[in-house]
């Protein structure tokens, strides 16, 4: 479907969807989120702690620095790109905003 097209009733299949078949993290709930997958993927079970630890240097840095980011620009909710870029993604704010809630129970 285009942007056009989308209407309520995809928001709901996605939230239905999300809900169901997914463990979501956020990428500003970084270390929180690795953790959950942890649990979900059952690394303990399957790595020695000396392994996860060096893949958790390799890719949060030695000291919790995120060596696997990037760097973007802020833009606030109160910034007209974002009020223009919000508008055109109306749905998909809505999904962000229901992904949030999930991540919190």
């Amino acid at each position: 479907k285009t942007v056009k097209e989308v209407d309520e009733a995809d928001l709901q299949v996605a939230k239905r969807t999300i809900a169901q078949r997914f463990i979501v993290g956020l990428s500003e709930e970084y270390d929180e989120s690795l953790r959950r997958f942890g649990i979900m993927l059952n690394f303990k079970a399957k790595t020695t702690a000396q392994d996860r630890k060096r893949c958790y240097d390799k890719y949060l840095g030695a000291h919790g620095e995120k060596m696997n980011s990037n760097s973007h620009p802020k833009i606030t909710e109160t910034k007209q790109a974002f009020k223009i870029i919000a508008k055109h993604n109306f749905f998909d704010m809505q999904l962000y905003d229901y992904i949030l809630k999930l991540f919190d129970e």
